[in-house]
């Protein structure tokens, strides 16, 4: 049983993904090989070379100033807001209003399948921005360091582990905010309202916590010589990493790649933890309510699907 379960929600996210991507011609179809006209090729290509840049400099200004993990705690709160804003941008449409939820309703297939095959659509989608934006930084920062081997194995985990919370908190706000679908019978005005409302919250969050860190000194320092320097970056540290708790996983993210052993490994299994406690959390409230917004911004396609299970 559990089996076929996992196969399903396997074959339920290819298809899903297939769907997300179809648009994008990163790959030629015919030639099997990277399409160099598509938009997204050159995109890509001009963000790694901008971030390859950007990341070198600060980081070896960091690195001379005998604080190079001042980045790490930058670069997850960028990371993180990265996420929340591409979570928000896909999330509504992967979820609800996908062409691909037409096609699979009149299926017997489990709700709650449903909902772990579109979860992992996003997650997926989150991976290949993140292997795009993130990776090239944390290389240059291990490179520059010296880090060993162990700092790219932890790398890895983090970049596995680290966006799965903040796509669950995501997701199930924007579960809520579907409670109110019935009320709206446009769907592209509903989808934009509901995107205008998450960006707005979001921004409202990241502007205090931006707020907390560069705005809380109204007056400049000129800074004299390294202790002050030194000093300087301890602070802006410190407030950084204090903003970083409303994250969760940012601060034991952060922790395992400053000092890479193997006591450090216990961080991972919070951050495991963590994406596993709200992901249960995101399972109850999606079995609850997932089915019935469903259901009620696909009416028609619903009541044709009388095979569709509502076991779960």
């Amino acid at each position: 049983m559990i089996k076929d379960n996992i196969k399903i929600i396997k074959d339920l996210t290819k298809i899903f993904l297939k769907s997300a991507y179809q648009d994008i011609n990163i790959i030629n179809k015919e030639t099997k090989k990277i399409n160099k006209r598509s938009v997204f090729v050159w995109l890509i290509l001009i963000v790694s070379l901008a971030l390859f840049y950007i990341s070198n400099e600060i980081i070896k200004a960091l690195v001379s100033s005998g604080y190079p993990e001042v980045f790490l705690s930058i670069y997850f709160l960028v990371l993180a807001i990265f996420i929340m804003f591409q979570t928000i941008l896909v999330c509504t449409n992967i979820f609800y209003f996908s062409k691909d939820i037409e096609l699979i309703l009149p299926f017997p297939i489990k709700p709650v399948n449903l909902l772990i095959a579109k979860f992992n659509t996003l997650i997926c989608t989150l991976y290949v921005s993140e292997a795009i934006f993130g990776i090239i930084p944390i290389c240059i920062y291990g490179i520059l360091t010296h880090s060993t081997l162990l700092f790219y194995i932890y790398a890895v985990l983090i970049f596995i582990f680290f966006p799965v919370f903040l796509a669950l908190v995501l997701s199930i706000i924007m579960m809520f905010v579907m409670k109110i679908s019935k009320f709206i019978k446009n769907k592209e005005i509903f989808q934009t309202i509901i995107t205008l409302l998450l960006v707005t919250s979001i921004f409202i969050v990241e502007y205090n916590v931006i707020n907390n860190i560069f705005i809380q000194n109204k007056e400049i320092e000129i800074v004299e010589n390294n202790f002050q320097i030194a000093d300087k970056l301890i602070e802006f540290n410190n407030k950084i990493e204090t903003s970083n708790k409303l994250f969760l996983v940012i601060n034991p993210a952060v922790k395992v790649l400053k000092n890479s052993n193997l006591q450090n490994i216990f961080e991972i299994i919070k951050i495991i933890l963590i994406d596993f406690i709200t992901f249960i959390i995101f399972i109850f409230i999606g079995k609850k309510t997932y089915l019935k917004d469903i259901s009620s911004l696909y009416c028609s396609a619903f009541m044709a699907a009388g095979s569709f299970s509502t076991v779960w």
